[in-house]
């Protein structure tokens, strides 16, 4: 794991010495929002890997992982169109550099509160660094097509859809490793019941064009097969299905955030 982590920490530098075009709104909202999927996806992987789960998938997404998220970091940076978010995305970075020394030793049920406490730690700074850009986006003018607000609730609600897709496969498998996690138990309930309120909203969003529709709709279709994966025996078929189809439904809603992006305002 350490092996794989330097590894791909020496891309990350060599990436960062390449030449930042400018963040749009639309896109640095999309960044922000990803980092909070992130976040989810890199303690999902680690706790696969503690499964012995035989899938080079799930370790190469970890470190690819690791690297995104580095690399949204500098994006926002360059970003930042006021204090108050650079001063969030700086947290994130620090909060971050605690975390990621956990993702180099092996998980276990001793150490699956640890590993919810410092992931929720990273996600409460990545979701008011989005919060705080949403602000800034409230102040802008709208182009008269859709409303500002309008604009901006699409996004984050889609951006809560990617991240709690993938935040429900780390809450379970928090759980397949330590069946008597209250705290994973609680935050699972808790997060399953604000996903099913945000898919009923973002269906009927007035600017969703057919390409998002299409997208939405594979979106639920996923959803129904996770639902019986979820519900499933733990075996190794299962958790690799459990894999496939989280990673394809935060791909879906991936689509829907890009194309929400490209009507930034």
């Amino acid at each position: 794991m350490k092996n794989i982590l330097i590894f791909f920490a020496l891309i990350s530098c060599t990436a960062s010495l390449k030449a930042t075009p400018p963040v749009s709104l639309g896109v640095a909202m999309n960044l922000a929002g990803r980092q909070q999927m992130l976040i989810q996806r890199m303690m999902s992987d680690h706790l696969m890997q503690g499964l012995d789960v035989e899938n080079a998938q799930v370790a190469r997404q970890l470190g690819i992982s690791v690297v995104q998220f580095e690399e949204n970091l500098r994006l926002l940076q360059t970003f930042s169109p006021n204090a108050r978010v650079r001063k969030l995305i700086d947290q994130q970075e620090i909060e971050w550099g605690r975390a990621k020394g956990l993702l180099a030793e092996p998980p276990s049920r001793e150490r699956v509160t640890g590993l919810i406490q410092a992931q929720e730690a990273v996600l409460a700074l990545c979701t008011q660094g989005f919060e705080a850009i949403e602000s800034y986006a409230l102040q802008q003018q709208s182009s008269g097509k859709i409303s500002q607000q309008a604009w901006v609730d699409m996004m984050a609600f889609a951006g809560e859809q990617r991240h709690f897709v993938q935040r429900l496969a780390m809450l379970y498998l928090c759980m397949v490793h330590d069946p008597t996690n209250k705290l994973a138990e609680s935050l699972f309930a808790q997060t399953l019941g604000t996903f099913r309120d945000n898919t009923g909203k973002l269906l009927t969003f007035e600017g969703n064009t057919p390409a998002v529709d299409d997208h939405l709709k594979a979106f639920i279709v996923n959803w129904g097969r996770l639902k019986r994966a979820y519900e499933t025996p733990v075996n190794s078929d299962q958790l690799g299905n459990l894999f496939l189809l989280t990673n394809d439904m935060c791909q879906e809603m991936e689509q829907v955030m890009v194309l929400y992006a490209a009507m930034d305002l």
